[in-house]
């Protein structure tokens, strides 16, 4: 098995460029695959009534838009409830908005109007990198310590998964029996269970898979470093990519469409 140190997948660049979006046909080998979306502005939560969620790393902010298009940016760097220090994920879940904080080792969470109403996870996560929800708990990439750690949204631990398999894991996806797993500190991109056993490994060769996702018929992975989207069945066969312009920094699968985010 292969580790690589895990500091070198803990900084907070990536995902944050604001680039004009744009639409690419599924393609790879002759398969069919859902369209591929690409760009920095590209929501990555979206909430019962529309309203759209995505994090900038680079300036430190949580971005709102609402259903009319207008924008709304909420944090700036800083330590105290309302402020963000590199927030590299979001997820909604039962009307709040939960951001993990890379710099601030944590989880703040935000009603939709964009108030910081609380936060969890201090002095139990180190330089988290990845947030899902999912079965009424949050799943965070507690990156540098090299785990898996479910909340409650009150912040409660449910689980902690991984520990002992896992280097430097990143980007999650919650299905139905269990969690898909990027972690670049294996090079690899594992299915855990609910309970932390290791499912399935997807493919192989990987040199930074730094998310992944499913539509339900593949798993689509992000590798930082191949400028294509890795494809691998549900049984974990790599078939062939889906070619991109850029190398992408993370992947998320939402009504029928591939979300890309490119690596900067």
């Amino acid at each position: 098995m292969t580790f690589i140190e895990r500091r070198g997948f803990l900084g907070i660049g990536g995902g944050a460029a604001l680039m004009a979006g744009m639409t690419l046909a599924g393609c790879g080998g002759g398969t069919i695959h859902p369209p591929v979306a690409t760009g920095g502005m590209l929501a990555q939560a979206v909430d019962t009534n529309g309203l759209q969620y995505r994090t900038v790393t680079r300036t430190h902010a949580l971005v709102i838009r609402q259903r009319d298009g207008s924008e709304r940016a909420v944090g700036g760097v800083g330590r105290v409830l309302g402020k963000l220090n590199a927030p590299s994920g979001v997820a909604v879940l039962d009307g709040l908005v939960y951001v993990v904080e890379s710099g601030n080792h944590r989880v703040q969470v935000f009603d939709a109007a964009g108030n910081a109403i609380g936060s969890f996870g201090e002095g139990t996560i180190l330089y988290p990198s990845g947030i899902a929800a999912g079965r009424g708990e949050l799943f965070v990439s507690d990156s540098r310590n090299a785990r898996i750690v479910g909340f409650r949204p009150d912040g409660e631990i449910t689980r902690i998964l991984g520990a002992g398999k896992l280097s430097a894991p990143r980007g999650i996806d919650v299905v139905e029996d269990g969690l898909i797993v990027s972690d670049p500190g294996l090079r690899k991109v594992l299915r855990l269970g609910f309970d932390g056993h290791v499912l399935l490994e997807y493919g192989s060769g990987w040199v930074l898979p730094w998310d992944a996702t499913t539509d339900g018929s593949y798993v689509y992975v992000a590798d930082v470093s191949r400028n294509e989207l890795g494809v691998a069945t549900l049984t974990g066969d790599l078939i062939d990519p889906v070619p991109l312009n850029s190398a992408p920094a993370s992947v998320w699968f939402r009504k029928g469409e591939l979300n890309v985010r490119p690596h900067v």
